[in-house]
């Protein structure tokens, strides 16, 4: 192996490295972070509708703080569940950026010999 090969083959090593960081750890990450995130807004939602639970029926202006509650819970329950799809949305284009790059080196491979 000459040394141009060897570095040929650091530098195909250090692409493929590149690649696997870039598909998993970002994704997992991001994935991990809003598990968390969800899991602290339920346990916040539970406390919202154990709390609801105490509130008088005459009491108008507590009614209408439980309903602003509620209402907030709903937002950031839409806010959480869209972050999870935008996720899966740049994990699928970072697949199709991997497979077209694959797919584009072959050809090009193809055509030169």
């Amino acid at each position: 192996m000459g040394f141009s090969d060897f570095w040929a083959k650091v530098r195909e090593w250090d692409i493929r490295s590149a690649k696997w960081f870039t598909r998993h750890f970002y994704i997992l990450f991001f994935e991990i972070f809003l598990l968390a995130v969800f899991f602290v807004f339920f346990a916040n939602a539970i406390q919202v509708i154990a709390v609801g639970g105490e509130i008088h029926p005459d009491n108008l202006i507590e009614k209408l703080q439980f309903a602003q509650a509620v209402n907030g819970l709903i937002l950031v329950l839409l806010v959480i569940l869209n972050s999870f799809w935008i996720v899966h949305l740049f994990n699928t284009v970072i697949r199709y950026r991997a497979i077209l790059k694959d797919i584009s080196f072959n050809i090009n491979k193809i055509n030169r010999k």
